[in-house]
């Protein structure tokens, strides 16, 4: 867990997932929900068992919904990507989705990616990026995501957007 740069906890409250931005990784610990106790699960490290995307790994986020498959988001500012997981539901271990990159499937402007969040209707995921953020839309069923634009100060004529943290409010709306 080499340069830990963020963590996020599971909608049910049963995991914890922290992002190593040195060591490239993304590791899974379980919770109890009792007593907040932490037991190392798994770790996932960029080029290891066909892993991509995890270089530089700087921010996590996961789906909200209990009732749907849940997915761990990865911001990756080296490789220009957010790395896609899928929790097992009986086992709980992560499964690697896919990656999703500048430069590939006419994703554009998706450069030194440092965060990520989901909706709260876990509908859309959003990358903080250098001057801009990125939107995407999400398949609720396999977590899979599809380009929809990037949004740059030069673009919207907006200023202030150098380095600023996202965030989405609970009802969705801004």
């Amino acid at each position: 867990l080499g340069g830990i740069s963020s963590l996020a906890i599971s909608a049910d409250g049963s995991r914890i997932y922290v992002t190593g931005t040195r060591d490239n990784t993304l590791v899974a610990f379980s919770r109890d929900t009792n007593t907040g106790l932490l037991t190392f699960l798994q770790v996932q490290k960029n080029t290891v068992n066909g892993i991509a995307g995890l270089g530089g790994a700087t921010s996590v986020a996961v789906t909200h919904n209990i009732a749907s498959p849940t997915n761990i988001y990865v911001a990756s500012s080296t490789d220009n990507a957010i790395t896609v997981f899928r929790r097992d539901p009986t086992q709980g271990e992560l499964i690697f989705v896919g990656t999703y990159q500048n430069g590939v499937a006419n994703i554009t402007g998706m450069i030194n990616v440092y965060g990520v969040t989901v909706s709260p209707d876990d509908r859309h995921v959003y990358a903080a990026i250098r001057g801009g953020v990125v939107a995407l839309t999400r398949d609720l069923n396999t977590g899979a995501l599809t380009f929809q634009g990037t949004y740059t100060g030069k673009a919207t004529g907006i200023s202030g957007f150098s380095g600023a943290p996202l965030a989405i409010k609970p009802d969705g709306s801004e």
